[in-house]
């Protein structure tokens, strides 16, 4: 996985290039956490409905200041799937790193991902892993989730989509 520091963007922009530009308008419909949390927006998007997926998450500050942004192609599964690989990547990187002192709220899009994690026996037989995993990576964080309308995601959706035809993750962390 390319892990990517702020020179890397002040001194070769082009690594961004995949990155659609986004309406500034839908940057700043992110609800706003308090000073002592942190929030992590995750999405999932794929071909169809069932189809090539990518991934993405954005980690940030009350301030809007970025600590994490992620994204990666995962194979094939439906959109919902991919939402629900997206939080369980997004954990790890959130745990491993200073912050994990700090509550974590997860923003996304998808209710049934919600529903799943909420009441992991509603999810489809192939995904339960994936909510055991998340829960132990969650283990001992203060985190909780919370389902954003789909127009205050797409800065992420956007990440998520770019993943559908890349082949190389891109993982970039703020090192201040």
């Amino acid at each position: 996985m390319a892990l990517f520091g702020r020179v890397d963007f002040v001194n070769n922009p082009s690594s961004l290039l995949w990155l659609k530009v986004v309406s500034e308008k839908a940057f700043l419909a992110w609800s706003i956490p308090s000073e002592t949390s942190l929030i992590f927006n995750v999405d999932g998007a794929a071909v169809g409905g069932f189809g090539r997926a990518g991934i993405g998450g954005v980690m940030r500050n009350s301030e809007n200041k970025m600590f994490i942004m992620f994204s990666k192609f995962i194979g094939f599964f439906d959109a919902s799937s991919a939402e629900l690989l997206a939080t369980r990547d997004a954990l790890p990187l959130f745990s491993v790193f200073r912050w994990s002192n700090l509550k974590l709220v997860f923003e996304f899009d998808c209710k049934l991902c919600c529903d799943w994690l909420e009441k992991s026996s509603s999810a489809p037989d192939a995904f339960k892993y994936v909510i055991e995993d998340i829960i132990q990576y969650g283990a001992g964080l203060d985190w909780f989730i919370k389902v954003i309308p789909r127009e205050e995601n797409s800065t992420i959706d956007c990440l998520a989509k770019s993943e559908i035809s890349r082949k190389v993750p891109f993982v970039w962390v703020c090192q201040d």
